[in-house]
């Protein structure tokens, strides 16, 4: 009797059918949304000036960012650097690289002395069908294009552990790029250290020495 009331109220399953011409209609419609979006513009502070010596601080985390702003102000308050000098502009998103590579375009950032940047970035295009990712490998080629001379440090959550079949990708492009181990200009993200600041100052003893 139970069976029987089971069958009665069982309810069907609904399958829906989906051809390829709806899949692809839709990934079309995706591919050309992002395509036509534009990387979003970068906010200047008051005073910027697009001439004066400039440091780069690139992460896809604002809170990456935000942490250097106690660095700033005690080095510009230290008179044994040149930090007082120089102007700090943060780059804090998905999009970051695509952000510097269009201001450097535009005119934007005329002379960029140093940077720090992220390695692993997840930000992306897609042009002309294909998927673009740029990286910290690929914003301190960028960088190093246009200002030679510029002083660049990397700054990363990650180990730096060749065996990481991850970050080992990152490690051999860089060397395939410079010829140089990144691990020599590579600090570790931890706030309970004094990385920030002493990567901050070897940064700026280059950049002041120079």
């Amino acid at each position: 009797m139970i069976s029987f009331f089971k069958n009665i109220f069982k309810r069907k399953k609904k399958y829906i059918s989906v051809d390829e011409s709806m899949i692809e209609s839709v990934n079309s419609r995706i591919t050309k949304q992002i395509s036509n979006t534009k990387a979003p513009s970068l906010t200047y502070p008051d005073g910027f000036d697009p001439e004066k010596e400039t440091i780069i601080i690139l992460d896809d985390s604002a809170g990456a960012t935000l942490l250097f702003d106690d660095t700033i102000k005690e080095l510009q308050a230290d008179k044994s650097t040149c930090a007082d000098k120089i102007q700090f502009i943060k780059i804090s998103t998905p999009q970051a690289v695509f952000i510097l590579e269009n201001e450097m375009k535009a005119g934007h950032l005329n002379n960029i002395v140093g940077a720090v940047l992220d390695i692993t970035i997840g930000g992306y295009a897609i042009n002309n069908g294909r998927t673009i990712i740029l990286d910290g490998i690929d914003a301190f080629q960028m960088i190093k294009n246009n200002y030679p001379n510029a002083v660049m440090r990397f700054f990363t959550s990650h180990s730096m552990n060749e065996k990481n079949a991850e970050i080992y990708k990152f490690m051999k492009k860089y060397e395939d790029l410079t010829g140089e181990d990144i691990r020599d200009k590579t600090f570790i993200k931890n706030p309970f250290t004094t990385n920030r600041i002493d990567m901050m100052r070897e940064i700026l003893n280059e950049i002041c020495n120079a």
